[in-house]
């Protein structure tokens, strides 16, 4: 059977099958073994809906087409976001597919909103039957609305053909920030009183972590996330009430679709496919985790042993970052590839921080440009750090509330500051 999907560029699948399947014309016996899945949205397949006149034109046969209703152009919508953007347009209505299918003569389509494998493959068997016996059929597939789609992207290769390192490659790699803003007026009512109660504070808290440990990342709901990650370190605050950071569910979709689409524009590709297959990176296992960091504080020296994503919520984020430098960054130590479905503890994440410090606690290489940046993440802005990069971070005059995807670790080098270098701010 040959697959042909239209995530690439909307309308393409159902012209590439048709094409396809047509192809083996006057090859009888080739034609007669042909198998042709086409998996398109919504959109896509409205795009090339004269294509379904085509296969009845040219008696095409064994051709199963997949139709996967959302009710928006996905691909559109899931790569805007920022303050004031709106998906604008993105949001579509559908035909019944069962009934045009069976208007251009491919009567007994069905429909399926399921997540039973056994229903789903008796489904598929059945359209394949179908295909066979009436040239084609259509699976109209609901998608649930909280199930965000992972969408492909290019990877960045270096080679010679002029591509550079995603650092150096913005407007102005020294000061601005690599990735839009996502909106933070959701909790303007009480950004004062959590500034406030930041700006108290003398040493970093944490609140209670969220891991991935189920596989379901993709499908939570990161606002819930972060509003039940919220009441474990205001429990420091005065009364110890729980802000509510989205008083209402527009809010809640809007911060949803920004987060899910900061998470899959600022990772590669293969780094998506690991977190949401494993819910690990370089084999240390992943969590979301508020810090709470006060004003006028200096982390260490460190280098990331995976992925990390840090969004201020409230106030700014700074940092001084080697541009180009890295090292080679390991695993965790000890953890075993089963153990990621055993949360860890904060024991073992303290030996994992030690065997960590104790393997890459080596002078940082002096980077290519010879340069260390300072710059600032502010609020709302996406701070994406990759494996093995080196950075500190900081705060200045005010507190950060910091919503961080990463391991919970650190290789922290012993050095106090970033070594004397050329710096930008």
């Amino acid at each position: 059977a040959s697959l042909y999907s239209g995530w690439k560029v909307s309308a393409t699948a159902a012209k590439s099958g048709v094409d396809k399947n047509n192809s083996t014309g006057g090859r009888q016996q080739q034609q007669q073994q042909q198998q042709t899945l086409i998996v398109a949205g919504d959109g896509g397949i409205q795009m090339s809906l004269n294509e379904l006149a085509t296969l009845r034109d040219h008696g095409s046969r064994r051709v199963l087409v997949v139709v996967i209703v959302n009710a928006r152009l996905g691909r559109v919508q899931n790569e805007m976001w920022g303050p004031g953007l709106r998906a604008d347009g993105c949001h579509i209505g559908s035909p019944d597919f069962v009934k045009l299918f069976e208007a251009y003569g491919y009567p007994c389509g069905m429909r399926v909103s399921t997540c039973n494998r056994a229903e789903i493959s008796e489904t598929i068997e059945k359209g394949w039957s179908l295909a066979n016996d009436n040239g084609a059929c259509v699976i109209e597939l609901r998608q649930d609305p909280l199930v965000f789609p992972v969408m492909h992207k290019l990877k960045n290769r270096q080679n010679s053909r002029g591509l550079i390192h995603w650092e150096t490659r913005t407007r102005n790699p020294t000061r601005d920030a690599l990735f839009p803003q996502i909106e933070t007026d959701h909790w303007k009512d009480c950004q004062n009183v959590l500034q406030d109660w930041l700006d108290s504070l003398n040493a970093v808290e944490k609140s209670e972590p969220f891991w991935f440990d189920t596989g379901t990342f993709a499908s939570q709901s990161p606002s819930k996330i972060l509003q039940d990650l919220l009441a474990s370190p205001v429990a420091t605050m005065p009364g110890g009430a729980v802000p509510t950071l989205f008083p209402t569910h527009e809010a809640r979709v809007t911060f949803d679709s920004q987060f899910q689409s900061s998470f899959l524009n600022s990772f590669p590709a293969s780094v998506i496919d690991q977190v949401l297959s494993t819910g690990t990176s370089n084999s240390h296992p992943l969590c979301l985790q508020l810090l709470v960091c006060p004003k006028e504080y200096t982390f260490k020296l460190h280098a990331h042993p995976n992925v990390e994503l840090d969004i201020p919520l409230v106030g700014e984020l700074w940092e001084k970052r080697y541009l180009d430098a890295e090292i080679l960054a390991t695993g965790s130590p000890g953890m075993s590839e089963s153990k990621f479905y055993v949360d860890p503890s904060e024991e073992e994440l303290s030996e994992i921080c030690k065997k960590l410090a104790l393997h890459d606690n080596k002078k940082p290489s002096k980077s290519e440009s010879g340069d260390i940046v300072v710059r600032v993440a502010k609020q709302g802005q996406v701070l994406y750090n990759a494996t093995g990069t080196i950075h500190q971070s900081f705060t200045k005059a005010h507190g950060c509330l910091v919503f961080a995807l990463w391991s919970g670790v650190h290789a922290n080098f012993d050095t106090e500051d970033v070594v004397k270098s050329t710096c930008h701010e």
